[in-house]
């Protein structure tokens, strides 16, 4: 990847808000005269045509590779009880088209056509996560651990089947009870919950930092997100 684009990739990152009132930002720190910064613009262009051409599809499928080649030499040591966790969201199912139309906000605007679309199970795969998925479904026990809530979760299940998701063996969401808990700590208690049922962990695999930090897995693989970082 150029340096150009990189360089537009981690401006969207400090996050952007037009049209409607921001529900989420990021500040960024700048020094007058730096040839280095690009416009937001020109970084909403970039990371659009990175969705759109397919090199995320490229790199999601390198992560994919890799964290199969890890599960299945693990698998062939032997290990019994094997697991693998999935997030969601820019995981599983793609929110690119639903950020993209409302301008790389996180905003109102936003918010609720994410709702929508997460109510009516219209996100798309990202193909390779769910090749992964299914290649796995029959070697390892499958565990979604997502940050939605439960008033999602039959069409949350609904959407995964949609995409080719053949089923899970566990399907952990926040309840009311999780609601003040971060993501990293809401997704620890899950892994160790999973831990805690004898399963070993092979691979932990999700698109945000918090997803992947505070253990009980063997491995951790980041799928890459151009869009945001929860805070």
């Amino acid at each position: 990847m150029n340096i150009c684009l990189r360089r537009a990739l981690a401006l969207v990152l400090v996050l952007c808000l037009a049209g409607c009132n921001a529900a989420f930002s990021a500040g960024a720190r700048s020094e007058a005269g730096r040839r280095d910064i690009i416009g937001l613009p020109q970084a909403k262009d970039a990371v659009t045509v990175y969705y759109r051409s397919g090199m995320f599809d490229n790199e999601a499928a390198a992560v994919a590779r890799e964290a199969g080649q890890y599960v299945e030499r693990r698998l062939a040591q032997g290990v019994e009880k094997a697991a693998v966790v999935f997030d969601v969201d820019d995981t599983l199912l793609s929110n690119f088209e639903t950020f993209q139309a409302a301008d790389y906000g996180w905003n109102e605007c936003f918010l609720t056509a994410w709702r929508d679309a997460a109510l009516t199970s219209s996100f798309t795969g990202i193909r390779p996560m769910v090749e992964l998925f299914c290649r796995l479904y029959d070697r390892a026990a499958i565990f979604i651990v997502t940050g939605r809530t439960e008033d999602l979760r039959l069409a949350t299940m609904d959407n995964l089947a949609r995409v080719g998701c053949p089923g899970w063996a566990g399907f952990f969401m926040r309840s009311d009870a999780d609601r003040e808990a971060s993501a990293r700590e809401f997704k620890t208690g899950a892994r160790r919950a999973i831990s805690e049922m004898g399963y070993v962990i092979l691979a932990n695999i999700g698109d945000q930092e918090d997803d992947l930090s505070g253990g009980y897995c063997e491995r951790a693989f980041k799928v890459p997100n151009y869009m945001y970082v929860l805070p």
